[in-house]
């Protein structure tokens, strides 16, 4: 697929893909944007020194970053949280929610906009009930893309009839009871995550979010001494696909779960969707 999109600046962008190239019949400069896995790589290509007197270094390069970023709809986000065995049980044992950190890198615009953007963002957030720091801002070694590292907070909860479903936080682990020491775990969207985004899409111009730019990577982590058996559903688990696979986590090891596209794009539709299931011996 070619994409061009000409701008008012006189730069036009285009989507490298596997159909010819479109002629370039005014000369304008060239945004080339291509995708090398799930990396967006641009590229400018064609005169631009001539071009500075129009919008200038400052505008120009603002541009280039605005125009990759409009050119493909969304920026990929990781959501990769670590839950605890231990933190599990005690939530079981207590039936007392645990809160724990969410850390997350967020794609900003450039690196000189970040603390600015991120600020904005968080202070949305916060509004909502949902908190968050900003930890730094970094960039890569070519100076195209830029993140800032911000730490969110989640929360492990027992789901009962009389419980809280909106989870403390961005999301959150809930843990059903089905007998004989069987818990589904579920990861819960907070009910207002939507409302927020909405406020930030409205208050950024290309702050966009939807289920095919985001992946859950969650971490299931046996801290405790004993051997904890840990069922999973459609998913990838340390990089190998499974449909419905029974594991059994030896005292300090993990597993790592990518959920499938299904389930991220249930938890952005229905506000939830299922991880896995554990056996607690000594649950109720």
């Amino acid at each position: 697929m070619n994409l061009r999109y000409r701008a008012c600046t006189g730069l036009s962008v285009r989507l490298i893909g596997s159909l010819a190239s479109y002629p370039n019949e005014l000369c304008w400069p060239v945004l080339q944007v291509g995708l090398q896995g799930k990396d967006l790589v641009c590229s400018l290509v064609g005169s631009l020194p001539k071009y500075m007197d129009i919008s200038g270094v400052s505008k120009m390069r603002n541009t280039i970053f605005a125009l990759c970023f409009f050119a493909v709809s969304g920026c990929q986000l990781d959501v990769t949280p670590t839950f605890y065995i231990r933190d599990m049980q005690d939530v079981i044992d207590g039936d007392t929610p645990i809160e724990l950190p969410l850390f997350m890198s967020v794609p900003t615009s450039s690196i000189d906009e970040c603390q600015s953007e991120i600020s904005q963002v968080l202070g949305i957030l916060n509004s909502f009930g949902m908190e968050g720091d900003l930890q730094s801002c970094v960039q890569d070694e070519d100076g195209f893309f830029a993140k800032a590292n911000v730490e969110f907070k989640t929360s492990v909860a027992l789901l009962t009839e009389n419980s809280n479903h909106s989870p403390n936080g961005l999301i959150g682990m809930f843990l059903e009871p089905v007998g004989d020491g069987s818990f589904i775990v579920y990861i819960v969207k907070n009910d207002k995550l939507d409302l927020a985004m909405s406020s930030i899409e409205d208050a950024l111009v290309f702050a966009s979010l939807d289920a095919a730019s985001v992946d859950f990577k969650i971490t299931i982590s046996n801290d405790t001494r004993n051997k904890v058996l840990f069922n999973t559903v459609d998913s990838f688990v340390d990089g190998v696909p499974y449909d419905l696979k029974e594991f059994d986590l030896a005292p300090r090891s993990e597993i790592n779960i990518l959920s499938s596209d299904v389930a991220v794009g249930l938890f952005f539709r229905r506000g939830w969707y299922k991880l896995g299931e554990f056996f607690y011996g000594d649950g109720t």
